[in-house]
């Protein structure tokens, strides 16, 4: 913004031709012109001309400058066009009343023309630098507003991962008692084991070795869990067979009896190649979404539990599918919050499905440490399934 003069866009109005003609011989080598010749035909011009400057008559017929001054500040109080009035009035109440009517400037008729393409320059460059102090402050409001969002987000996610901190500590202590109990069943589980009367039923020995195998899977839960809470580092991964784990599961949940004589199950497994990893950190998190989906069958009276596995390409995917009540749309937005639930965390009702909420916040953080997702498609009165794709590292 630099010069004697700077191109702008300039609107003339005036009723009489022979004025409009000079201040456009003046002018239009400089400056983008349109005309008006009342104040009326002024309004109607600045809907579809962007002004900058308006050179405005104070004397006209059907409406003076003052009033076209008054409208346009009302209707573009934002814009910051500068309004230089026009007269042959000398009186300095005339120049008052023109800038108590939100003028910019009043300029007595005749006028010299050096005199007036000075003061369209001197006002262009300062509706420049407003229209830029504008735009900055407008910039600066939405930086301001993004980075109260960004804050916002920030700190819900520093919440989260506190929140999931301390929910770590409790767990470890809790699981830490568990041992004393858990060593109490196995101990007694293993006298059982060489008792007479359990050697000669082969019954009462099959579910023997099932409460055996379910007390050893408790001890590897434990033990890793405490492992996670001193060091991550101690954790040891080995090759895990999905659909082995996955029959495990449904082996021990057939200890359940409304599973085992309500639930009519549907494995479609196929072959897939292994994962590294923790062996039950799959268990837990493919176990958690099961219980899920057999707690949502309860009092429902079409129960099914389809589970299949296939591989696609570099994806393992595993679908775990039920019939159950399916999944409010806003609830699923927060299935992966800790500490939310549809279900109540004490029943008084005996055999009715309760929960914390942290199974889900936990699948999900399990198997996203294996660049995993998990993605939930869900019906109300139809049910809901559960779809989780790892990726296969390719073998080098």
């Amino acid at each position: 913004m630099s010069g004697t003069s700077v191109a702008s866009r300039i609107l003339v109005v005036d009723d009489d031709p022979l004025n409009i003609l000079i201040i456009k011989d003046i002018l239009e080598k400089i400056h983008i012109l349109e005309y008006a010749n009342s104040g009326e035909e002024a309004l109607e011009k600045l809907k579809v001309f962007p002004a900058d400057i308006i050179l405005l008559d104070v004397m006209m017929d059907d409406m003076d400058g003052y009033e076209v001054v008054r409208q346009v500040r009302k209707l573009y109080s934002e814009n910051y066009i500068k309004v230089i009035l026009l007269s042959a009035k000398v009186n300095v109440n005339d120049r008052l009343e023109g800038y108590k009517s939100g003028a910019d400037d009043y300029l007595t008729k005749p006028f010299e023309d050096e005199e007036l393409l000075a003061k369209i320059n001197v006002f262009i460059k300062l509706k420049y630098t407003q229209d830029q102090l504008r735009k900055s402050n407008d910039h600066l409001d939405n930086l301001n507003n993004n980075l109260e969002e960004q804050i916002e987000i920030r700190t819900n996610q520093l919440l989260e991962a506190e929140k999931l901190s301390s929910i770590g500590k409790y767990a470890a202590g809790i699981v830490h008692n568990l041992n004393n109990p858990l060593a109490a069943i196995m101990g007694y589980s293993q006298l059982l084991e060489d008792a007479q009367e359990i050697k000669g039923n082969p019954k009462l020995d099959e579910r023997l070795k099932r409460i055996i195998n379910s007390g050893n899977m408790m001890k590897k839960i434990i033990s890793t869990i405490l492992d996670k809470s001193k060091n991550d580092s101690n954790i040891v991964e080995t090759e895990v067979d999905l659909n082995g784990v996955l029959n495990t599961l449904i082996e021990l949940k057939n200890a359940d009896t409304f599973f085992k004589n309500k639930v009519e199950l549907s494995m479609e497994l196929t072959d897939i190649p292994s994962v590294m990893g923790v062996y039950v950190h799959f268990s837990q998190s493919l176990g958690n979404i099961i219980d899920n989906c057999v707690d949502a069958m309860y009092g429902r009276e079409i129960k099914k539990l389809r589970i299949a596995s296939k591989c696609i390409e570099n994806n393992i995917i595993i679908e775990i599918e039920d019939s159950g009540c399916g999944i409010p749309k806003e609830n699923l937005e927060r299935i992966y919050d800790p500490f939310f639930s549809t279900k109540t965390m004490n029943n008084e009702e005996y055999d009715r499905p309760t929960g914390t909420g942290l199974g889900m916040a936990s699948c999900r953080q399990m198997l996203e440490a294996y660049n995993g997702n998990i993605g939930i498609q869900s019906e109300v009165d139809k049910g809901t399934m559960f779809t989780i794709i790892l990726p296969v590292e390719n073998e080098s």
